[in-house]
């Protein structure tokens, strides 16, 4: 149960996506390399944002040797790690062949390898080709909510995408507590990315892909019976009414 998980459903890319990330972690958790170079690749081509699980694997690969990172003989450590593992990274960094074929096609078929950046201004709501730092963006969310007209479908838009930019990033910062390093990195960065187009807009779909945000949840609720009543109950709420907006075709994300 999660207010937006019926995109998981629909014709979009977020359980796609999902599914090949979580693929390629668990390849990783198994150490089969190849197989999460191959997961992350295509990973990549689903969506942009997936570049960030190179960095990630990097983070598995390295706490699979030596857990906890620490700049304790950091050097020394470097050292040996890439003597050690030097065909697993480079596996990992063919990954990026992903993101290559991705441009390709977009400089073949939009005469732009960079489209997908330069197209956001088209989207509306605010976006923009050029970065905008998340506490600008912050502040043009909270500012919408102050001067539209409270209390209609719109406001109620603009107020669950506030929610999900930042009770969302909170929670993505939280879950670092909690899960393991690689998923808690790669869940901040496919969260922040969106919002660097200026807008919230869609981040309560976005939000979805973050998954160290669900591990946190249910490290959280796993011996609090109360809780857990309380937020299936209110996320089943919350899930059925988003589901009949969207049915129905108002924006949602």
């Amino acid at each position: 149960f999660f207010p937006t998980s019926f995109f998981l459903g629909a014709f979009y890319t977020e359980s796609l996506f999902l599914l090949l990330v979580i693929l390629t972690f668990f390849s990783a958790r198994k150490k089969y390399w190849f197989l999460a170079s191959i997961f992350a690749g295509l990973a990549i081509i689903t969506r942009v944002v997936g570049i960030f699980l190179i960095p990630a694997l990097f983070i598995e690969l390295w706490m699979q040797e030596y857990g906890v990172f620490s700049t304790d003989q950091i050097l020394t450590k470097m050292t040996f790690f890439l003597r050690r593992y030097w065909i697993k990274i480079v596996w990992l960094a063919i990954s990026c062949v992903g993101l290559i074929v991705y441009m390709t096609f977009l400089n073949h078929e939009f005469h732009d390898p960079f489209y997908f950046l330069h197209i956001q201004s088209a989207f509306g709501g605010g976006r923009q080709s050029s970065f905008v730092l998340y506490p600008q963006v912050v502040w043009r969310s909270a500012k919408i909510l102050h001067d539209i007209r409270p209390f209609d479908l719109k406001y109620l838009t603009y107020a669950q995408e506030f929610l999900f930019g930042t009770l969302g990033f909170i929670c993505v910062l939280a879950s670092f507590k909690f899960v393991r390093l690689s998923y808690a990195v790669f869940s901040l960065c496919a969260f922040l990315v969106p919002p660097l187009t200026g807008s919230f807009s869609s981040m309560p779909r976005y939000t979805l892909v973050s998954f160290s945000i669900f591990l946190m949840l249910a490290t959280l609720l796993q011996k609090r019976r109360f809780l857990q009543y309380l937020y299936f109950l209110s996320f089943a709420v919350y899930l059925v009414l988003n589901t009949v907006l969207f049915i129905q075709g108002y924006w949602i994300a």
